[in-house]
């Protein structure tokens, strides 16, 4: 006699526990840009530049770059 897992109550009653299944906890790295310096904002100074980075999709290898300001 074969037995399926549709046969089986526990594997049909079974359900996930939601708790078990978290979100990860994300990180703040780095700075906020809110808290630099005023003086960086004004561009009264060379040598200060910004720059966006754009990442794609995971599988992707392409990186953009835009803007140097």
């Amino acid at each position: 006699m074969q037995t399926k897992n549709v046969d089986l109550m526990s594997k049909t009653t079974r359900k996930n526990d939601p708790k078990s299944s978290k979100a990860p906890v994300k990180r703040v790295l780095g700075r906020s840009i809110n808290e630099r310096p005023t003086y960086i904002d004004s561009r009264s100074e060379i040598g200060y530049f910004e720059i966006d980075t754009v990442v794609g999709k995971k599988d992707s290898m392409d990186k953009r770059f835009n803007g140097l300001n």
